[in-house]
């Protein structure tokens, strides 16, 4: 007997194998005993899991003739399961538990073991229907999931176990492709058009352009409802009175939680969607701020005329999309900084106000510094070239001491758009900028920096520019770990004597972002 140790993102199977034994029928039992574990990515196990096996040969389909070597089991509270006979062949065994799942292809004789469950990934793509074939199907072998394309031909499946998977596209009366496509954790996979064909014969295709319902449970076809509006909001309650008067057009951003929106609607990476106004047929451009199902949080920035604004509302349905590279195209650069920057930090009223622009409410500066760092602050003027006033601090620099100026936000504030940071600065050592995440059961920054100098210049600083989450000096965890939800802006000065601060920009961020 053969031994098989196999690592895959799914589920944690032990199969204990014993002597096989010929019985009667159309398959030969063994006497295995089958004990099935599922457990997530950190090895906690998964109660009430559920575990579907399949031959490999199975599509869903077949389903018109009875499947007797399919099984479905359910997890105790330990995550465990156990199945005493199996039945002789090659099989795929499946594991779900809410949005994790997982498979492994295996014999009656395996033994296997090391199998965690991880977040869904997706397929997506287009078969090349024939004239006159309304639609076509995408079935995946070994596994109970199936797809009705739409009369152009596009496919979505949503909820797939990550590894390697073999599809099959067919219409009525023929298979059009098979092929072994590979799912990613978190992805949908896009694989291109499918089928290349010939003018197919009446004969060849049904009266019936649908697979009959009465040979496949319902509850396996992805339920398709043609137009149906999965969120609305009126346009008006997206354009707040700070960004009036609009131009001609303007790009209002929609934000989507899960106490408003069924994320399981739709793909992972929001690609499926259509954004609509409810007056028009026309399709919306919009760009994908931010998109995942797994945590609820849903952000768009969608190109809305101005005249829709009054009466219109913004509806999203399930579709093709019209994603666009550029959602600012056309729109002026001053419309475009007024709607997407925020400027604070002019140190022009001479005190400790951090200066954001209405509506948003006022905040004080706070100051902090390392106990060995003999720290003075003050408000001086700038000198020239710049003018005005600016912040100061002078300090030792001794033992790693450092200073920071930081502004607290009034709540955890979702950063996904973020682009950007400008801020004019002077002095000595070295100059610090840091995106926290404070007050949470896990804290954490992103954070960045420069060399200062000794004359005005301005540092700019994209989200790219942010240490690895793997750099973890300073308490940093990545960018991808505070992005939505930041509590604070610090800068840092260390290594110096002197650090100067004035004007300070975000772009990709809008006011409302930091209400």
């Amino acid at each position: 007997m053969k031994r098989w140790v196999l690592v895959l993102f799914g589920l944690l199977f032990l199969f204990c194998a014993c002597d096989k034994n010929s019985v009667s029928g159309n398959s030969v039992e063994t006497e295995n005993t089958v004990a099935l574990v599922a457990v997530d990515a950190d090895g906690n196990a998964l109660s009430n899991a559920l575990f579907r096996i399949r031959p490999e040969s199975f599509v869903v389909d077949t389903l018109a003739e009875e499947c007797e070597n399919c099984l479905d089991l359910q997890s105790d509270s330990l995550g465990k399961t156990e199945l005493e006979e199996l039945p002789e062949g090659s099989y795929i065994v499946e594991g779900i538990y809410k949005n994790l799942r997982g498979f492994v292809k295996m014999n009656a004789e395996d033994i296997l073991d090391s199998l965690t469950l991880v977040p869904v990934g997706g397929i997506s793509g287009q078969l090349a229907l024939p004239e006159n074939v309304k639609h076509g199907w995408v079935q995946l072998k070994g596994l109970d999931y199936l797809a009705k394309t739409d009369e152009d031909g596009y496919f979505q499946l949503d909820s797939l176990p990550v590894g390697d998977i073999q599809i099959l596209a067919i219409i009525p009366g023929d298979t059009l492709a098979t092929l072994s496509v590979a799912v990613r954790s978190k992805k949908v996979n896009k694989v291109g058009l499918l089928g290349k064909y010939k003018e197919p014969t009446k004969d060849s295709i049904p009266e019936n352009d649908s697979i009959p319902t009465d040979t496949i449970p319902t509850d396996t076809i992805p339920e398709v409802k043609e137009d149906s509006v999965l969120y609305s909001v009126p346009v008006a309650n997206l354009v707040s009175a700070w960004m009036k008067p609009l131009y001609d057009s303007t790009v209002v951003t929609l934000r989507l939680d899960e106490s408003i929106f069924d994320f399981s609607k739709i793909a992972t990476d929001a690609a499926d969607v259509e954004l609509r106004l409810s007056n028009a047929e026309t399709l919306l451009p919009y760009h994908v701020v931010r998109f995942d199902n797994s945590s609820s949080i849903g952000i768009f920035q969608v190109r809305v005329p101005a005249s829709a604004v009054e009466n219109d509302t913004l509806e999203i349905v399930q579709g093709k999309g019209n994603v666009v590279s550029d959602i600012w195209e056309g729109i002026p650069d001053s419309v475009r900084l007024k709607l997407s920057s925020v400027s604070f930090g002019g140190f022009e009223s001479g005190n400790m106000d951090v200066g954001f622009p209405e509506p948003l409410e006022s905040r004080e500066w706070y100051v902090v510094s390392s106990e060995n760092a003999n720290m003075y602050t003050s408000i001086d003027s700038a000198d020239l070239p710049r003018g005005g006033s600016a912040f100061r601090f002078s300090y030792s620099s001794v033992d790693d001491s450092w200073v920071l100026i930081g502004a607290p936000l009034k709540e955890h504030c979702n950063f996904a758009a973020f682009d950007s940071v400008a801020i004019w600065a002077k002095g000595n050592g070295i100059l610090s900028f840091a995106l926290e995440k404070l007050d949470v059961e896990k804290e954490g920054k992103a954070w960045t920096k420069a060399d200062l100098t000794m004359e005005w210049k301005r540092y700019v600083f994209t989200k790219e520019d942010f240490l690895p989450a793997s750099d973890t000096v300073g308490q940093n965890t990545g960018w991808e770990d505070v992005r939505d939800s930041v509590s604070n802006i610090a800068i840092f000065g260390y290594d110096g004597a002197d650090l100067w601060v004035d004007d300070i920009v975000l772009y990709g961020v809008s006011r409302d972002d930091l209400k």
